[in-house]
This record gives structure tokens, C-alpha cells and sequence, in this order.
């Protein structure tokens, strides 16, 4: 099982590799050093499933049969909102659970973080890789105060079954 500070520490050595943001990379390869691939890049799922130690083309039966196999933003929302797979949606937020929106009718990609700090019951930082960190300061994963995106009506918050707190 994953503990909340291995966790915490493999998000955070992911920190300041120079990781190129590209939408569908990285997250295949859990036992690397770096969340991106040979090319270091990848993306906000990518980079959240090598976090968890897991590769982001799972076997995992609800997601085989509905998402073709593989864990990204939407499948991970699904799946905490029905709890059929390896995530449960959590009421409130807390540091190791993840920020998740899907894409579809507001935004046309969705995004997903893990939740780093908490303050007064709400998120105050995120560890995330996302297309905006690279355009701004050439490195894809960062921690952030909670970004604006995940004000989206449709954010939740998902728990990883296999973390043990």
C-alpha cells in the first residue's frame, strides 16, 4: 500500500525536472525516476498516476471496458463518483486526495492535482502539471496555490483506495 508521505515525496521529487507539458504522455512507466517519458514530457493524469505508483494503462476492469484502459481525467471522475474502480469521491479535501474536473461541456480537456495543503477546510495548494505552469515558467509540474481552473461547477474531490493515510 502507499502511505500519504510517499506519496507526498514522489510529487515532490518530480519538482524542478524541467517536465514539457503534452496532452496523452507520460504516467506508463511507474517504476522511473521522472513521471514524463523518454522525451520528459506529459500531463496533469499522467503525472498524477506515476505519483500513485501505477501506470495510466490499467487492467483494471471499469476501466478497460469503458475507457479503453486508460486512467486520465474523466475516467478518474467517473470512477470516484461511482466508486467502481480505485478511487472514492470525499466530501471534504485533505492533503493526498485529488482535485478533479472533467472535460466535456465547460472545459474542453479536464484537469486532475493532489492536494498538497488544506487551510480552513478548503485547498490552498496542488501539485499539478498543466499546460499554463510549462507556458509560464517552463516546467509543467509545479506547486501552486489552488489554481483558478478548478473553480469549475463540476470539481470534485477523489480519494486513492490504495493510500493509507
Amino acid at each position: 500500500m502507499l502511505t500519504l508521505a510517499s506519496l507526498l515525496i514522489r510529487a515532490d521529487m518530480a519538482l524542478g525536472l524541467g517536465t514539457i507539458y503534452k496532452l496523452g504522455q507520460g504516467g506508463f512507466h511507474p517504476e522511473n525516476t521522472r513521471p514524463g517519458d523518454a522525451e520528459n514530457e506529459c500531463d496533469c493524469s499522467g503525472f498524477v498516476c506515476w505519483c500513485l505508483g501505477m501506470s495510466r494503462l490499467s487492467d483494471i476492469p471499469f476501466y478497460k471496458k469503458t475507457y479503453g484502459g486508460y486512467i486520465y481525467t474523466n475516467s478518474i471522475y467517473a470512477d470516484a463518483q461511482a466508486s467502481t474502480g480505485i478511487f472514492t469521491q470525499i466530501d471534504s479535501p485533505k492533503p493526498g486526495a485529488l482535485i478533479v474536473y472533467p472535460g466535456g461541456d465547460i472545459h474542453k480537456y479536464g484537469h486532475v492535482g493532489i492536494i498538497t495543503s488544506v487551510e480552513d477546510g478548503k485547498v490552498s495548494k496542488v501539485i499539478h502539471c498543466s499546460s499554463s505552469n510549462y507556458h509560464n515558467d517552463k516546467d509543467a509540474i509545479q506547486e501552486t496555490e489552488r489554481p483558478k481552473a478548478f473553480d469549475a461547477l463540476k470539481t470534485i474531490f477523489a480519494w486513492y483506495d490504495g493510500l493509507v493515510e
